[in-house]
């Protein structure tokens, strides 16, 4: 059911973000070649053919970034907090399930919106220089194999640091999301005000994360924990202590994530209300 209810999530993002996606790459194309063919043009008709296309092209990145985030605080406020959520609770799924189609899909949509913007940069710069793609991935590749080959011993080490690397991410991106879902959830609960103590919420969630970090790095002082940290990562190779840092990063940052999770499922069955 969970992959049903994101597939209708997700098909709501698509009417937004596929147009602006596109117009993204189309732009990004047509700036390297404007820029590249007409590099000798100048006064005002310089400026509409190089300052104003790249104007809207930065204005279309920053849009991206914006929208993203908007939609994604709008899906979940809307979709379970406002007048679709009655909808939404009359179908035959937990609060849980509602909680991560909506999580699930906001993750996707983030992830490709940053890849998108990501290939805009590389397509800009590909047809401006007028480099071949393909060799470009090309030496990537033998950069890669090359560097495999020259620590053959840690090579697996690397994949587990590389692997951790995409974790962190995804777990980092779910963590900042539950964040504005908690926060969110927390100023339903005053009824009248609900967007400004939803503010008020999502900063005293971060001050109170912040605390908690604080407290965590008091007790490990207390109880010797860095010190045994520190001498198993002089013992160590600098790869083999990075990955044990992220590691703990990613344990860390999971369990804020299943705390504000808690705390959202907890609001929406128990202290909803939707009227």
């Amino acid at each position: 059911m969970v992959a049903k209810l994101t597939k209708h999530e997700l098909r709501s993002y698509w009417k937004t973000f596929l147009p602006l996606w596109g117009a993204m790459l189309v732009l990004a194309v047509i700036n390297g070649f404007t820029l590249r063919t007409m590099q000798d043009v100048e006064g005002a008709m310089g400026f509409f053919t190089h300052v104003v296309p790249l104007l809207v092209l930065f204005g279309m990145l920053v849009a991206t970034c914006v929208l993203t985030l908007v939609l994604v605080l709008q899906r979940f406020y809307r979709g379970l907090l406002g007048s679709e959520g009655y909808l939404a609770f009359t179908l035959p799924v937990s609060r849980r399930q509602l909680i991560a189609s909506k999580l699930i899909s906001s993750l996707v949509v983030e992830f490709l919106s940053v890849l998108v913007v990501c290939l805009t940069f590389l397509l800009l710069g590909l047809v401006l220089t007028e480099a071949d793609i393909f060799a470009g991935f090309g030496e990537l590749f033998t950069m890669l194999r090359k560097l495999f080959a020259e620590m053959p011993h840690e090579s697996w080490m690397t994949v587990l640091f590389c692997t951790e690397g995409l974790v962190l991410t995804v777990v980092g991106a779910a963590l900042g999301t539950l964040h504005f879902y908690a926060a969110m959830s927390l100023g339903h609960l005053s009824g009248k005000y609900r967007m400004p103590l939803s503010v008020v919420a999502y900063v005293v969630l971060s001050v109170a994360g912040s605390w908690v970090m604080t407290l965590l790095g008091q007790l490990g002082v207390e109880a010797g924990l860095f010190r045994h940290l520190e001498v198993l990562m002089d013992s160590s190779s600098i790869l083999k202590s990075m990955t044990l840092g992220m590691g703990v990063a990613i344990l860390l940052d999971l369990a804020g994530a299943v705390i504000l999770w808690a705390v959202t499922e907890y609001i929406l069955e128990k202290k909803l209300n939707l009227e």
